[in-house]
C-alpha cells in the first residue's frame, strides 16, 4: 500500500505583503483551509538588519496562525542565533546554518499562555523545560509591548521590567531592538506528552 502525501493548500505572498503586520490576513487564510504560506522573495536574516526583527515576528505569526511557511534569504543568516529561534520555522536555504536550525525546530518549544493577571512562558531545551511567569504588573506590561512591536534596546538600561525580561530570556535583543518571540499557545501540539 502507497502512502498518499497530504494535499496542501498554498498561498504565494511577496516579501513586503508578508511583512506587513497584517496578522488578521494569516488567520483568514488558516480559516480558508490554506496550511502554507509561500514567501516568494528572499527575507533579510541578519543580526544587523532591522528586517530580519520583521521576518523573525512574521515567523512567529505563522507559527501562532498554524500554517507551515517556505522561505528563503540571501543573507548568511542567524548562525549564532539560531538555537534562540527554533520553535520559528527556519528557512529552505540548502546551507550549513540553514539545516542547523531546521535539525532544532520543534513546534511549540516556546510558547506562553495568558492567564488573569498573569502570563507562563515556557522554554523546552531538548527534554527539559524552563518556566517563567510573568505576573509582576511592569512585566507583564512591558511583555504584552514586546509581543505588539518592538522597543528601542537602549530602553532595558532605564526600564527595570525590560531588563528583567531579557534577564529572564523572554525578550531578546536583534538589531537594536528587542523582541519577544514565543508563540502564543492556544492549542496543543501534538502528541504534546510526546517530551
Amino acid at each position: 500500500m502507497t502512502a498518499l502525501a497530504p494535499f496542501r493548500r498554498t498561498v504565494q505572498l511577496p516579501a513586503e505583503q508578508a511583512l506587513d503586520g497584517d496578522l488578521h490576513r494569516l488567520a483568514a487564510l488558516r480559516a480558508a483551509g490554506i496550511d502554507t504560506v509561500e514567501v516568494v522573495e528572499p527575507l533579510r536574516c541578519r543580526p544587523d538588519d532591522r528586517r530580519t526583527v520583521d521576518t523573525l515576528l512574521f515567523l512567529r505569526e505563522v507559527e501562532q496562525a498554524g500554517l507551515l511557511v517556505r522561505w528563503h534569504t540571501d543573507d548568511a543568516g542567524l548562525a549564532d542565533q539560531a538555537g534562540d529561534y527554533a520553535h520559528l520555522q527556519a528557512p529552505a536555504n540548502d546551507s550549513d546554518w540553514a539545516n542547523a536550525w531546521r535539525g532544532r525546530y520543534q513546534r511549540g518549544s516556546f510558547y506562553y499562555r495568558r492567564g488573569p493577571g498573569f502570563c507562563t512562558v515556557v522554554r523546552w531545551y531538548g527534554s527539559r523545560q524552563r518556566i517563567t511567569i510573568v505576573d509582576e504588573p511592569a512585566e507583564l506590561l512591558a511583555f504584552e509591548q514586546l509581543l505588539d512591536s518592538p522597543i528601542p534596546a537602549h530602553r532595558a538600561a532605564s526600564d527595570p521590567a525590560l531588563a528583567e525580561l531579557l534577564r529572564a530570556q523572554v525578550a531578546h535583543e536583534l538589531a537594536g531592538v528587542l523582541m519577544a518571540t514565543p508563540v502564543r499557545m492556544t492549542q496543543w501540539p501534538i502528541p504534546v506528552w510526546s517530551r
